[in-house]
């Protein structure tokens, strides 16, 4: 009897869903139409032409829009225009176009955090100077599937794509710092049409504020300790050339003090060890005193500009840099204070730069190899 009641409670899958009868997304993006309302865009892989050699010629992916006053809205009436039920489980990349973004993304991230299908580690992206729908319809020759060139190219810059939204919501909940998304645009004047523009950054609303190139917007990631390597030009003053430097390895320390009047100082300490990759002037770079003075001109060139890069984000009030988490963690009792107003004391912090970066390598020849031995100079 006992073998008999528990043979009925073994049900199968009742509410099963065959593969072969969905619709996989691998890309989504989101406007803000002119009357006020969501345009949502999904691209959809093509079964059948994906894997076959033979058409590679014809495109492996396709398009598709909805409308709508909210954000599910839009996803419903793009489902009435898709013969199968869409499936987002495999969505790698999400597209916000700049209007959208400038107006706000606080309804769209309450939808994705809160939709169990969406996956947080998803790489979203913000459309510089156009929308997301004019993005997801342009082809690109690298990939049959074009939603794997955002994600690629993103991940090539030396990033962590895949974390970009879960970074994102996390910043938005914290009350230390203003959350940040990568920024991508399409040049007319390029076959690949993709590019990797910067950062954008936004407020505490979740509103966009401002742009941050994408030599700026690795200066961010090195501070905050999420890049992996970058490169650096060396301009020797007594020298009409400059080199080129790979580094990597890179590390930061950022200590903070308060004193009783609340005023903030911050010493960020940047390390990383150097490759050199490009020598176009006449130093011999066999010599230890040549060696010795790139590395004192590279890392005092590299603090003027992390400098310069915090004075402009410091002037928005806007914490992009973790700098109030930093506080937070080393003085939890005075940041009990200091929170209330961050954004103004975060504007007003005192900060110090060390930027260690040791040249390791310098290649197998000394001076460049293009000089004539009389211009060489040791």
């Amino acid at each position: 009897m006992i073998l008999i009641i528990v043979v009925l409670l073994l049900t199968g899958c009742w509410d099963r869903r065959e593969l072969n009868n969905q619709a996989l997304i691998f890309a989504w993006g989101m406007d803000l139409k002119e009357d006020g309302s969501y345009l949502a865009t999904a691209q959809f892989p093509i079964p059948r032409e994906l894997g076959d050699s033979e058409s590679a010629a014809r495109k492996a992916s396709f398009t598709i829009t909805g409308s709508g006053n909210s954000v599910y809205e839009a996803a419903k009436d793009l489902q009435t225009k898709v013969s199968r039920a869409w499936f987002a489980g495999h969505r790698r990349v999400i597209l916000i176009g700049e209007k959208l973004a400038k107006k706000g993304l606080s309804n769209i991230i309450d939808e994705y955090s809160r939709n169990p299908i969406v996956r947080l580690r998803t790489d979203i992206l913000i459309v510089k100077g156009g929308t997301a729908a004019e993005l997801l319809s342009l082809s690109y020759p690298l990939e049959q599937v074009p939603a794997n060139a955002f994600f690629r190219i993103h991940e090539a810059a030396g990033t962590t794509p895949d974390l970009t939204l879960l970074k994102f919501l996390m910043a938005n909940a914290s009350e230390e710092s203003c959350p940040v998304l990568p920024v991508i645009t399409a040049q007319n004047d390029s076959n690949s049409k993709l590019k990797l523009w910067g950062t954008a950054v936004f407020n505490k609303d979740t509103k966009l504020v401002n742009y941050l190139t994408l030599k700026k917007g690795m200066i961010v990631e090195w501070i905050k300790g999420e890049l992996d390597g970058t490169i650096r030009t060396v301009k020797i003053p007594s020298e009409e050339g400059n080199m080129v430097v790979e580094i990597n390895h890179l590390s930061t320390k950022v200590k903070t003090s308060a004193d009783e009047n609340d005023n903030i100082r911050i010493q960020v300490v940047l390390g990383a060890k150097g490759v050199l990759r490009e020598n176009n002037t006449h130093l011999d770079l066999f010599q230890t005193k040549n060696i010795s003075m790139v590395q004192q001109y590279m890392n005092d060139q590299t603090s003027t500009e992390v400098k310069r890069v915090i004075k402009e984000i410091q002037a928005r009030g806007t914490d992009i840099l973790g700098f109030g988490l930093s506080v937070h963690r080393q003085h939890p009792q005075q940041w009990k204070v200091l929170k209330e107003e961050w954004p103004q004391h975060f504007q007003q912090a005192k900060v110090e730069v060390v930027v260690k970066i040791n040249l390791e390598e310098s290649g197998m020849t000394g001076p460049s190899i293009g000089q004539k031995k009389s211009e060489i100079r040791s």
